[in-house]
């Protein structure tokens, strides 16, 4: 007999309750619209390959946007803030959101530095992008990358 369990029950393994480090909320002054997270690979981006220079830049060698993304951004930016928040490297991060994003709709990234290592995944907290959880959607592949916060991710 197979035993069923709860989304909650089985990502428990992956939340953590202990204290952690602190982040500083940064708020965009600009808008008082929902936030759209998105998360890039898998979910904006199917797959990719970049090298980082000694710089510290990256420089995309092969990138596979979804279809229809750049539409997709144009219709969402009205409606919301949109934000990127992936577990990847700040410096991809930053690299593939100027590919992706020419008119500028995003106006925040955040990246692995910002995730909570749990269980050695990176889990996604929402309260670096707001203080308002409320305010906050997470458009995102992986259930573990908002197991801190799962009512805001889709």
């Amino acid at each position: 007999m197979e035993e069923f369990c709860t989304i909650k029950e089985q990502i428990r393994p992956y939340i953590n309750t202990s204290p952690m480090k602190s982040f500083k909320s940064v708020v965009s002054p600009q808008s008082k619209k929902p936030i759209l997270c998105l998360d890039l690979d898998e979910t904006l981006v199917h797959s990719c390959d970049y090298v980082v220079n000694p710089n510290e830049t990256s420089i995309l060698k092969f990138l596979k946007v979804r279809n229809g993304v750049e539409q997709f951004l144009e219709e969402m930016h009205i409606l919301y803030e949109l934000v990127v928040f992936t577990s990847a490297t700040k410096e991809y991060a930053k690299a593939v959101v100027q590919f992706i994003d020419t008119k500028k709709y995003i106006s925040r990234v955040f990246s692995r530095e910002h995730c909570r290592i749990i269980n050695k995944y990176a889990v996604k907290d929402l309260s670096v992008v707001s203080n308002d959880l409320r305010r906050i959607i997470l458009l995102d592949n992986s259930i573990v990358s908002f197991s801190m916060q799962l009512s805001n991710g889709i």
